[in-house]
């Protein structure tokens, strides 16, 4: 584990909740046709000396049809993406109201959008890595930093309940999730990360890390790394992931859920890659998870009903034991005796009986582990609910 910053924390002048300066504002069409959506371009300076930086950051915010205040998401992108239309609309049809930005440092430089800063003369993913003299050096602060400052900006519309508002992203943008709610944890009531999570010297990021300075790489992880920040997460957090995925291996994941000190849920979708082939998933890659529209819902709105919780446990004689919280239609055991590179793994499932409860209250299952797993190996369980939802106990060890 590396400690704490001995150093000043590089985001914490922005933590007073004064929005940024809003230097252009227009109105445009909403890709629904419903409520109303503004284009911004932003300021978001930072740095200090050398380091020094202003960027113009576009962004695109929609209002609802109806009277306010409404819930409201900070919606974040992943790598080579920016804003997205479609996107905004969507919720707005759901009654928040959504501001979604173009991430420096994040989001394809050379796309010609109104955006514009040093980050934008720089070929997609330099600049992430270097955090000298300090962490304000690096393009990711610039996208964590813009991703801060547009949350604050959310926070100041009329039309907005700043008590519920929530935060998703995918990829880098599911990484930038758990950075803003670890930064400005009474600022947010709810998280959820596409396939983004912290420990990132257990990511694919772990090698390029690896090429820098020692010193250079601590700076990195205890000031840009979410892994090191999730103690100070306090909301409902869900990580939806793939077991294969090329950048957020499931170790990373799994150190990130053990670090967090809240509510928290996860998905491991088996041997899918950036996507989630599973009840309420997404089925291609790079896509967003349906089943955000259940958890915000239950968490911003208070309609429908809570995630299932599982929890997977040894028994002796070589069995196991699934417990799951609410009803569910399926049930399922994912295991490999694999080992060496996790993207390579090849998963199998066994179907288990659905969880025996009473009424609404948690269910039940007892079964044997495949054999196989006698020489080693993990596994998982995963449980998914008609509405569709799907919800994976921890991983465990054989």
């Amino acid at each position: 584990m590396i400690p704490s910053p001995s150093f000043a924390d590089p985001f914490a002048r922005w933590f007073s909740g004064a929005p940024p300066e809003v230097l252009q504002s227009e109105p445009v069409e909403s890709e629904g046709g419903e409520g109303c959506c503004r284009r911004l371009i932003y300021a978001s300076r930072g740095g200090e000396g050398e380091t020094a930086f202003e960027n113009r950051v576009e962004a695109m915010i929609g209002f609802p049809s109806g009277p306010g205040p409404h819930p409201a998401l900070l919606h974040l992108h992943g790598g080579m993406g920016g804003v997205e239309p479609k996107r905004v609309a969507q919720w707005m049809r759901r009654g928040y109201v959504v501001i979604a930005p173009e991430l420096p440092g994040i989001a394809k430089p050379d796309a010609e959008t109104p955006s514009s800063g040093p980050w934008k003369e720089l070929p997609y993913g330099e600049g992430r890595w270097g955090v000298t003299p300090d962490a304000s050096a690096s393009t990711i602060f610039q996208g964590v930093l813009a991703a801060l400052q547009a949350l604050a900006l959310l926070r100041t519309q009329p039309e907005v309940d700043p008590q519920r508002i929530g935060i998703v992203g995918i990829s880098w943008g599911g990484y930038t999730t758990l950075m803003v709610s670890a930064l400005v944890p009474g600022w947010v009531k709810a998280a959820f990360s596409n396939y983004g999570c912290g420990f990132y010297e257990w990511t694919a990021a772990g090698r390029e890390l690896e090429k820098r300075p020692e010193a250079e790489r601590d700076r990195w992880l205890a000031t840009l790394d979410p892994g090191r920040r999730a103690q100070r997460i306090t909301v409902p957090v869900f990580i939806a992931a793939a077991t294969n995925d090329f950048f957020f291996e499931p170790p990373a994941v799994e150190a990130t859920l053990g670090a967090l000190d809240c509510p928290a849920g996860h998905l491991y979708a088996a041997n899918d890659n950036h996507e989630l082939s599973v009840p309420g998933g997404a089925p291609k890659e790079n896509a967003w998870a349906v089943m955000e529209g259940d958890f915000f819902a239950w968490h911003l709105r208070g309609e429908g009903a809570p995630f299932p919780q599982v929890r997977l446990s040894r028994l002796e004689g070589f069995r196991g034991r699934l417990e799951v919280t609410a009803p569910v239609a399926s049930a399922v055991f994912w295991w490999t005796p694999d080992s060496g590179d996790w993207r390579e793994r090849r998963w199998e499932s066994l179907p288990l009986a659905v969880p025996a409860g009473e009424g609404e209250g948690a269910g039940v299952v007892e079964f044997a582990f495949p054999e196989a797993l006698r020489n080693g190996g993990v596994g998982f369980a995963s449980v998914s609910q008609e509405r569709p939802v799907t919800v994976s106990g921890r991983l465990v060890f054989f």
